[in-house]
């Protein structure tokens, strides 16, 4: 028997081999292209995805830098963020952004004035998540390149700064804050002695950019008690202010190069009184 008398031999058998195989190709076909319309479907769960972890914030000269943990869920959308002026009023919405976002922004505030904040999750069909814990910042102003001279020297007039008032100024006015002088050869930073309680005091916060500093110590903690510290290059310093109402604010600044003559400073102020919020943290909000 020949291949070709082999391959002949019962057509009616190939033929119903060849539509059985067809019809198989064909079933499969139809489920493997049911599998792919079900892939390119999006996954909606019946379920809120779940409330945002981690949020903290950073305080800004009229800036709060919020940021938060990403969520997992696959069929996450995006976050609203809330907001509130107290910790007990209903927080009301801000914005949304959407879901690879694990931060925003808000610069529509005030410096001096204390926000509170919730982040919230939403899925594909709308659903939201529980509220996340509560934060809240105070912003406040803040400046670079503050250039003070030694008082003992030529610039005395340009060797003390008042906070309050934004302003460089010489060291002995009742008014100034923190002066700067080498009075033993060693560059130093003053807490002006005013006769209002304990005036001004100073500390030493060590190494590390402007922004590690986030609270101010405690009233008794830390406090150099000669109202002075010595400047030193790459380090951060707090400064805790007793104002004549018997009221205490508090400011930092960093030391970006150091002289006998000259020191170059960072620096920010928490303008809302007995608040030591000073951290990377005011009127109405325009909402």
């Amino acid at each position: 028997m020949t291949k070709g008398e082999l391959n002949m031999k019962n057509p009616i058998e190939k033929r119903v081999l060849t539509v059985v195989l067809g019809g198989v190709i064909a079933a499969l076909t139809l489920m493997l292209a049911g599998c792919c319309d079900e892939c390119n479907d999006p996954f909606v769960a019946d379920y809120p995805p779940a409330a945002p972890t981690g949020p903290y914030s950073i305080t800004g000269d009229k800036r709060v830098d919020i940021y938060w943990n990403a969520n997992t869920e696959p069929d996450l959308e995006g976050y609203d963020i809330l907001w509130s002026y107290t910790a007990e009023d209903d927080p009301e919405y801000l914005v949304s952004v959407p879901r690879h976002a694990t931060g925003f922004v808000d610069e529509d505030v005030d410096n001096g004035v204390t926000y509170y904040y919730v982040i919230r999750a939403y899925d594909r069909a709308g659903q939201q998540s529980e509220e996340s814990i509560q934060i809240h910042d105070t912003p406040r102003p803040a400046g670079t390149d503050l250039n003070l001279y030694d008082y003992l020297g030529q610039n005395e007039g340009w060797s003390g700064y008042d906070f309050s008032a934004y302003a460089v100024q010489p060291a002995d006015l009742a008014t100034t804050d923190v002066y700067f002088g080498s009075p033993s050869g060693v560059p130093t930073l003053f807490g002006y002695g005013s006769s209002v309680g304990d005036g001004v005091d100073v500390q030493d916060y060590g190494f590390g950019e402007l922004d590690i500093v986030d609270w101010a110590p405690e009233i008794l903690d830390g406090w150099a008690p000669s109202k002075s510290v010595e400047m030193i290059r790459g380090h951060s310093y707090v400064v805790q202010i007793l104002d004549a109402s018997g009221y205490y604010y508090y400011a930092k600044v960093f030391c970006r190069t150091v002289s006998n003559d000259l020191v170059v400073l960072d620096w920010a102020y928490q303008i809302a009184r007995g608040n030591p919020e000073l951290s990377p943290g005011q009127g109405a909000k325009k909402r």
